[in-house]
């Protein structure tokens, strides 16, 4: 039998914080060597921070319009999101700016052939867009959010907060079976492309993508606000951002919450965590730091981990 006790929760290590954040980062993104970190600002531009030195290498100007996401496409270049999306090198270049008006959107997605990304634009409407050709696609669908499942279909969440999966080259569309999606704000798929999470305010819930089906649901305490979730590369463990705090469910635990991490009452919060490529770190920001865990290097089962409320 597993036998883990106090000493489990030892095994996330914070490792030394990222200084000198100019203000709240609202995403964090690894390059996929892990050599590097770009973080968003808000009017106050990005940041690339070498983790080896653990220090800036590179920044932007501030800017009058937000800057809310950044994710890299390979490693030395990386896209930010805007009033429209660019792409930079980690020098600081700029090296293009996409023809899309997309200040209403919170999120861009670089799909995994590296070759398109996606973003939810003015009126959310949802655009692809070719890396090599720059042209842009749109689909006549209103988006909350969305996340790839494979290259060419997204699992997706509509402006009346239902579930579908759409074909980004036919356009299709295939409707989640339950009801039970009500007051959803967020979707993230799974690396193994088997199961999604979804976040509304203070609940999670786990779907079954080749059924469409509803597999479990739980309801976190109400002062709780989450704002989405990631998933580690590996498909060992779930974070959910959440106002104050980090909350680690471990997928196999059967999604039990096993963790909390980052714990204040200081009302700053990051809408994007980020796992680097293997899952071995964390980042996420809050007030004037980045901060970092080292995460365990396997999943365990534990039956003294933090207990979630239950409906």
């Amino acid at each position: 039998a597993d036998n883990f006790g106090a000493s489990w929760f030892s095994t996330w290590t914070q490792l030394p914080a990222l200084k000198g954040v100019v203000s709240s980062a609202y995403a964090v993104n690894f390059s996929e060597n892990r050599d590097y970190l770009v973080s968003v600002h808000g009017n106050s531009g990005w940041r690339v921070w070498n983790l080896v030195e653990m220090d800036v290498h590179s920044e932007s100007a501030s800017s009058t319009h937000m800057m809310l996401d950044a994710t890299f496409i390979s490693e030395k270049d990386f896209l930010t999101l805007s009033d429209a999306p660019r792409l930079w090198n980690i020098q600081g270049d700029l090296k293009h700016t996409f023809p899309l008006q997309t200040q209403n959107s919170r999120k861009i997605l670089v799909a995994d052939d590296k070759r398109k990304f996606f973003t939810n634009s003015i009126g959310r409407a949802l655009n692809c867009t070719e890396l090599e050709t720059c042209q842009t696609s749109s689909f006549p669908r209103v988006v909350i959010d969305f996340h790839h499942i494979s290259p060419n279909e997204l699992a997706c969440v509509s402006l009346h907060e239902t579930l579908f999966i759409l074909d980004t080259r036919s356009g299709d569309t295939t409707y989640f079976e339950s009801d039970d999606s009500c007051g959803i704000a967020s979707i993230t798929v799974a690396p193994d492309q088997q199961t999604a999470i979804t976040t509304s305010q203070n609940s999670f819930a786990i779907w079954d993508l080749r059924s469409r089906s509803l597999l479990q649901t739980e309801i976190l305490d109400s002062e709780v606000n989450l704002r989405g979730a990631t998933f580690s590369p590996d498909n060992n463990w779930i974070v959910l951002n959440g106002t104050h705090s980090w909350y680690i469910l471990s997928v196999a635990d059967n999604y039990a919450m096993h963790h909390t991490l980052g714990e204040t009452d200081v009302d700053e919060y990051c809408y994007k965590t980020s796992f680097s490529s293997y899952g071995k770190m964390l980042a996420a920001g809050r007030g004037d730091e980045i901060l970092l865990w080292k995460a365990p290097s396997r999943a365990v089962k534990s039956s003294r981990g933090c207990k979630v409320p239950n409906k």
